[in-house]
């Protein structure tokens, strides 16, 4: 027994610190952003740990009592079960905070990632180095659908035009809605501006279900860091590509 005791204790001594370390930040964290009923499900589930190592040590002290025996198995079943709970409780915070950031990264009309989502994208391409192009995009004439067919038939348009362009174009790059019928289409690699303005030519968008005929598009492209090597400056120059796209007839060649 004397030797059983003495080899448990040197376990102890020699996985107790590495155990806590790996711990440590994540037992802070949790005490930090849990609800308060998790962490007392925390503090239930220590609590039982604790007893189960009592009620274990008393066995091997007292192998003869049944009593000892069966509190164990007691306290073994209550920290079964408090650990599946902690476990589950913790999953599913984990799964509805995921759910929840892809819920806020995406537009809810048209299905498509956000400004938010190309922001965080862009600026991660940019801290890396990493060469893209933006097209800026604008809806010809958008205005004029809403008012003559009225805004559920405008919202059915964003939604045609962008599972037309993310049909066409998916393999190439991601179409995020910035806003209204406002849209920036994110292309990495170095193919410059130049060629993802070429590839856009002569798109169109085609349904035979609706009675709105596709009225087209201004695009402006820019590309990082050739025209820009700030996120803000890269979208002014993409920006002021297309206005003057859409007012200019000299640049006509950039409206699609």
């Amino acid at each position: 027994m004397t030797a059983t005791l003495i080899i448990q204790t040197a376990v102890y001594l020699v996985t107790l610190r590495p155990f806590l370390r790996l711990l440590h930040e994540r037992l802070l964290y949790v005490i930090a952003h849990e609800q308060t009923d998790r962490c007392n499900m925390l503090f239930c589930l220590s609590a039982s740990t604790c007893a189960v190592i009592f009620c274990a040590n008393f066995v091997l002290l007292k192998e003869h009592s049944l009593a000892a025996k069966l509190a164990l198995i007691c306290t073994l079943a209550v920290n079964t079960t408090l650990m599946y709970q902690a476990l589950y409780g913790l999953t599913h915070a984990r799964r509805n905070a995921v759910q929840t950031r892809q819920e806020s990264l995406t537009d809810a009309l048209t299905g498509l990632n956000n400004r938010r989502a190309f922001f965080e994208q862009a600026e991660l391409l940019v801290e890396g180095g990493h060469p893209f192009a933006i097209a800026f995009i604008d809806l010809d004439r958008f205005k004029s659908i809403n008012d003559t067919y009225g805004h559920v038939a405008g919202d059915s348009y964003l939604r045609r035009f962008a599972q037309a362009f993310t049909r066409q174009f998916s393999d190439q790059g991601t179409l995020y809605r910035i806003a209204g019928d406002e849209f920036i289409f994110l292309r990495e690699g170095e193919q410059g501006a130049d060629a993802m303005l070429e590839g856009m030519r002569g798109f169109s968008v085609f349904s035979a279900e609706s009675e709105i005929p596709f009225l087209g598009f201004s695009c402006g492209t820019a590309a990082f860091p050739a025209d820009a090597g700030v996120l803000d400056e890269l979208l002014g120059v993409a920006d002021g590509r297309m206005y003057r796209a859409k007012t200019d007839s000299r640049a006509a060649k950039n409206t699609v």
